[in-house]
């Protein structure tokens, strides 16, 4: 019995080079793995993607509005909010070059029109000081949001179940605290087909969440490490009136088992027998470990 016999199993491969990828697919074949198969989205050829962004004294303001846009936002709408600060690049205004910043990020995956429609509200409040907001290949979006690489990192996340007015209040005063350089706390909004899977379908939990708060921390010097670390864990006290206590891996670094189990939730048992079958010995073990003998 194979380990798809067993499990859902979603493997990942990632091919840099397309010249390598039909080499890459035989040897799946040769190896045991008898068909891949691959659900597209048709997306574009271009989307209506970018960021408008705001100096930091409207940022509640703005935190509420995205928030009210995305509680009956379509699928095709994928925004994000943004504490940041503003990079001193030749696009940003220079009054707000190297300032504390608030933006909200994203794309529309339909039509350019209905694209303009779905982001009115954002694109006209203010006027942003920025509105970068114009059709682009989906691909060229993706890659412009990439994390900066070379710096210390620490993140965190929690999920809401909403955004009311306190957690609201709660999220605007501790950003407030953010530390200078390209850290960020970016609030993606949840729903969709993430929501509408099935929970047991795939092993994550908590698929009703609305928001993520991902505190996602970068700085250079090593001598800051403890001043943003604790920060950083500043938001999970902050939010734990309003969070669920389930959580996304991939926003998380090593915050223990717990957290761990907190995003799988009942799941978590029939990952750890899965692993016990296949890699006894936790050969795999990198950040969102799972073992075989919890």
């Amino acid at each position: 019995m194979s380990l798809l016999d067993r499990v859902p199993v979603i493997p990942v491969v990632v091919v840099e080079d397309v010249a390598h990828a039909v080499p890459v697919a035989r040897a799946l074949v040769a190896g045991g793995l008898p068909a891949i198969e691959l659900t597209l989205h048709p997306v574009g050829p271009q989307v209506l993607g970018g960021l408008v962004l705001h100096p930091a004294d409207r940022a509640r303001e703005l935190l509420a509005l995205f928030r009210d846009v995305m509680v009956d936002a379509p699928d095709e709408l994928s925004l994000a909010f943004v504490f940041l600060n503003a990079p001193d690049e030749d696009e940003i205004p220079a009054a707000l070059r190297g300032s504390p910043a608030v933006a909200i990020v994203g794309m529309h995956a339909g039509s350019i029109e209905d694209g303009e429609s779905a982001l009115a509200r954002v694109r006209e409040f203010g006027p942003p000081a920025l509105d970068a907001f114009e059709p682009t290949a989906y691909a060229d979006f993706q890659c412009s949001i990439d994390d900066p690489p070379g710096y210390r990192n620490w993140w965190t996340a929690e999920y809401l179940e909403d955004m009311d007015d306190a957690a609201l209040d709660a999220i605007v005063a501790l950003a407030e605290g953010l530390p200078d350089g390209p850290a960020q706390i970016f609030i993606p909004a949840w729903g969709g087909a993430v929501a509408r899977a099935p929970e047991g379908s795939t092993p994550l939990t908590g698929r009703g969440a609305r928001f993520v708060v991902h505190p996602l921390l970068l700085w250079e010097d090593a001598g800051d490490d403890e001043r943003n670390i604790a920060y950083g864990r500043s938001w999970r006290d902050a939010m734990a009136p309003y969070r669920t206590g389930a959580t996304y891996l991939n926003f998380v670094g090593e915050e223990g088992a717990d957290r761990v189990r907190a995003a799988y939730g009942p799941h978590y048992e029939r990952l750890a027998r899965v692993k016990a079958g296949w890699d006894p010995d936790n050969v795999f073990r990198a950040t969102g470990n799972v073992r075989a003998d919890d």
